[in-house]
């Protein structure tokens, strides 16, 4: 009851009754309720009323700092409430933002495995084209080679015979070189320089 007095005294007295010296010093060695209501509110000894109703006001005083105290900490308790809320909230906000970046790397993981899959499969069929191509080609060559030997068709025959003429004049004129520089040929006949030309007949050479 002390010490509530005190808290009253502190709570409800006028600022210039509170700033008083003399009266700061009364309640300070007041040693009751009675007492520190006393030196507080009347100092003067004849200003003092009768215990009865002193004790009442003193009740009331300490009824309002229990209810002010009440109400205080029901503000406390509201404030710590919407504390907590408000941790809670952020903790909430923390794990769904973790999860987002998780799920954004796991993306980002996926679309590099995806890209990595597709370049590889472009790779390969490339390659498989290339492949064709190149097995196509040998094919045609091969084929083409084949024609050649075995063809036996009138243009393949013609050809073949057009080929060994060039051949065979590409001899003679060669031939006709090596026997202007090596033999008179007013004295032969055209007959001898054919068999000649193409191995069949040998011409002494000239000891003029």
């Amino acid at each position: 009851m002390e010490a509530l007095g005190r808290l009253a005294v502190g709570l409800h007295l006028q600022p210039a009754i509170r700033g008083n010296r003399r009266v700061q010093e009364l309640v300070d060695a007041a040693d009751s309720v009675e007492s520190i209501y006393s030196a507080a509110i009347y100092p003067s000894p004849a200003q003092q009323p009768a215990p009865t109703e002193l004790e009442g006001t003193l009740r009331g005083y300490v009824h309002a700092a229990q209810s002010a105290q009440k109400a205080a900490e029901g503000r406390l308790g509201t404030e710590i409430g919407l504390r907590k809320n408000a941790e809670g909230l952020l903790r909430s906000c923390h794990q769904e933002i973790a999860a987002l970046r998780k799920g954004v790397e796991n993306a980002l993981a996926l679309t590099a495995h995806y890209k990595a899959v597709s370049d590889k499969f472009e790779a390969n069929i490339i390659m498989a084209k290339i492949a064709a191509n190149t097995t196509q080609v040998a094919n045609l060559s091969a084929t083409l080679a084949i024609s050649q030997i075995v063809d036996d068709s009138a243009e393949g025959k013609a050809s073949r015979r057009c080929s060994e003429l060039l051949e065979r004049n590409r001899r003679l004129m060669t031939a006709n070189r090596t026997l202007r520089s090596r033999v008179k040929l007013d004295h032969l006949d055209p007959d001898v320089l054919v068999l000649v030309t193409e191995g069949s007949f040998s011409i002494p050479r000239s000891t003029s």
